[in-house]
């Protein structure tokens, strides 16, 4: 863990690192708002500004990433309290399985609720096939029924029940032409917009 002091950047580039420093935040299991006293590390005032005021400045910087504390500063607290480092890396282990465990669960439940809908899908999809059959079947069924009930009408001399049955198929056949067409043209004028 460390500091370092930027003179030169602007408001924007101060709020940028501290938002990313913030977002950082969650994921480490130890904050420490002041900088630990790490043994050779004196803090640097600003340099005084002004005209003609021509000062160099040195900072030294140290930056420690991770779950747990920076070593030194793991001594320190067991310098405080006797164990308490080894309780926070206990703690950062113990961490790390939960972790890794609900993410195993999570993607455990991601991948069921992938195959239940894989599953929902391939179900949907055979019973509209199978209506579909079934509706085709009727359909044929009932224009066979209709041209023999035609062409036996008109053997027997009625010739307009006749033609009413000749025109149940007919009109199915024109109502399914009709149809394609408009469903055609609804197609190429959502394509075009």
């Amino acid at each position: 863990m460390g500091f370092l002091l930027d003179f030169t950047a602007g408001p924007r580039a101060a709020f940028a690192r501290g938002l990313m420093r913030g977002l950082a935040a969650p994921v480490t299991l130890f904050v420490h708002n002041e900088e630990p006293a790490l043994p050779g590390v004196q803090p640097v005032e600003p340099p005084a500004a002004g005209p003609g005021a021509d000062q160099q400045v040195v900072i030294q910087q140290s930056q420690y990433t991770g779950q747990i504390p920076h070593p030194d500063i793991l001594k320190q607290f067991d310098q405080l309290i006797p164990g308490t480092g080894a309780k926070l890396i206990l703690w950062a282990e113990e961490e790390q399985q939960h972790r890794r465990s609900m993410e195993r669960a999570a993607l455990d439940a991601n991948i069921a609720a992938q195959h239940s809908q894989s599953l929902t899908n391939a179900y949907t999809a055979r019973a509209i096939f199978r209506s579909d059959m079934m509706g085709q079947t009727c359909g044929v069924l009932v224009c066979l029924v209709c041209v023999v009930g035609a062409i036996w009408m008109g053997t027997i001399g009625q010739p307009w029940v006749a033609a009413a049955l000749a025109a149940i198929p007919t009109a199915a056949v024109v109502n399914a032409f009709r149809s394609s067409m408009f469903s055609r043209k609804r197609q190429v004028d959502e394509a075009k917009s």
